[in-house]
């Protein structure tokens, strides 16, 4: 079976970062929304102005099973960790509509700076008049944690990545990864085992198999990839307990 997501919570967030608009009345496109969980957990998006589109068939599935008044839209895009059979390069399909907003939560944090260049420029052109995308990503260097013992993760999300790394891979020399990252603009790590930066890219070829392709960018090189843009901060109240935090920033472009 492919990905299924079980994360809820993606509506506050996005909510959150967009300063509370009316939904009821916009169109929503939600880019690898999975299974739609987008429209719960308080959300107030009306289901028949939702449309997600994912490259997990089993999710678009569910997500129709859940919300038949929705539309759910498969893209059999090759994807390093969640489709690797689909084709390279695919376009994005176009659902026939325009969108008021455009969200996407941790979907260029499994993509390098190309392909996230070239997904968003296509998802520009299927903003409406006025609309906005917003789109999330990791900046290695953002500290979860403000002040010790209050909950959260008290070093940056690149060394809690790195963490949990070790914990899969003992093997692995955290000290000479979190070194190499130092000062880069963009973070790749691939398999929880092999870090790239910058231009570096990985390649398939080079593992035998693929468990995780992570990246991360600070906010001055997304504020230079795309010009205009508004870097909004993780929100610190968008899930209820017990999740402790959200790590992720958000990148607002208007049309």
């Amino acid at each position: 079976m492919s990905f299924i997501s079980t994360r809820v919570g993606q509506f506050t967030y996005f909510d959150l970062c967009l300063g509370m608009p009316e939904w009821r009345t916009r169109r929503v496109l939600d880019f690898g929304g999975n299974i739609g969980n987008l429209l719960t957990a308080g959300s107030t998006i009306d289901p028949r102005n939702y449309w997600c589109i994912d490259v997990s068939r089993d999710a678009i599935a569910q997500g129709i099973a859940a919300h038949p008044q929705a539309h759910f839209l498969f893209y059999d895009r090759y994807n390093w960790a969640f489709n690797p059979a689909g084709t390279e390069g695919l376009p994005i399909p176009d659902p026939g509509q325009r969108f008021d907003v455009i969200v996407a939560y941790s979907v260029f944090t499994h993509t390098n700076q190309s392909e996230t260049r070239e997904l968003v420029a296509q998802l520009r052109q299927l903003l409406a008049p006025g609309g906005v995308i917003a789109f999330t990503f990791i900046d290695a260097g953002y500290r979860q944690s403000k002040q010790p013992g209050d909950g959260y993760f008290e070093g940056t999300n690149l060394e809690w990545r790195l963490e949990k790394a070790k914990r899969l891979n003992p093997h692995v020399d955290i000290d000479a990864m979190r070194e190499k990252a130092r000062g880069a603009a963009w973070i790749t790590l691939v398999n929880d085992e092999r870090l790239y930066v910058d231009d570096d890219d990985a390649d398939a070829a080079e593992f035998s198999r693929q468990t995780g392709y992570h990246t991360f960018c600070s906010p001055a090189h997304i504020a230079a990839l795309f010009p205009g843009a508004v870097v909004v901060p993780p929100p610190r109240d968008a899930y209820p307990p017990p999740i402790a935090y959200e790590m992720q920033h958000c990148c607002l472009l208007l049309a």
